[in-house]
């Protein structure tokens, strides 16, 4: 789970979200025991876009963020 990841790189990177599912919102009471905030360090974009999820990986690359994906369908 992304809570080893997270944990295992000191709980200090920020973690991104491609929500293709709208399922974030049922981890959010999960993830904040952990210290993982909404909008803090724990960054969701609702999206099936293929030009969304580029752009995440870009970013998560680039900031050395955490990415994580609901579901690997997407829409081109």
């Amino acid at each position: 789970m992304i809570f080893v990841v997270w944990i295992a790189t000191g709980r200090n990177r920020n973690v991104a979200m491609m929500d293709t599912e709208r399922s974030s919102k049922q981890l959010v009471r999960l993830f904040e025991k952990e210290g993982l905030i909404e909008g803090k360090n724990w960054f969701v974009t609702p999206s099936r876009s293929l030009a969304d999820f580029t752009k995440i990986l870009e970013v998560c690359e680039k900031d050395d963020a955490i990415f994580m994906v609901d579901t690997a369908t997407l829409e081109a």
